[in-house]
């Protein structure tokens, strides 16, 4: 279909059944996989690390807007426990984590709408709101790109009185 026979079609539809349409393709597109996958960082995100030591890292993965916090730590988890296997270790130990999640907001504005709807998105990473005047309706909410580092310490023999973690145990559970 032509794209200016689209554009006046949503321009002449009512205000709340365009924020439904709208809300409707933001749907689609969160539970379509569309989150950062378990990759190397690159445009969308992804794992990176840092050698400090030659048994100490920072290991850091950022996600993006539709990539959960919790996702976010697993798979720094899993680099960390990639590192401590591939550098010839066997557990880990977390000296101390940062979360540097960053939080966007965005809006756009339409002429001639009538309605206000709320919507919620998936995970709660995503809020927004349509509202304003009979002439004029804004949408605009918050977003979250999570993004967490981890300092990592690695092992050949599981110590005593530190909390570790067991790299090729993690590996094989997540």
């Amino acid at each position: 279909m032509n794209t200016n026979l689209l554009l006046k079609r949503a321009l002449s539809m009512p205000f709340s059944v365009f924020c439904f349409l709208s809300y409707s393709s933001v749907a689609v597109l969160i539970f379509t996989g569309c989150a950062t996958s378990y990759q190397p960082e690159g445009l969308d995100g992804g794992y990176s690390e840092t050698l400090m030591a030659h048994d100490t890292y920072i290991v850091t993965f950022k996600g993006n807007e539709f990539t959960s916090h919790e996702q976010s730590i697993r798979y720094a988890l899993k680099r960390a426990s990639e590192l401590t296997l591939y550098s010839g270790y066997k557990y880990f130990s977390i000296s101390s984590s940062v979360n540097h999640s960053e939080q966007i907001a965005y809006s756009n504005t339409y002429e001639n709408a009538s309605s206000q709807v709320d919507v919620y998105g998936y995970s709660s990473s995503m809020q927004g709101q349509c509202e304003g005047s009979s002439s004029i309706r804004s949408f605009s909410g918050i977003t979250t790109k999570p993004a967490v580092s981890i300092l990592i310490k690695c092992y050949h023999e599981k110590p005593k009185n530190i909390e570790t973690v067991d790299a090729r145990f993690f590996l094989a559970n997540n």
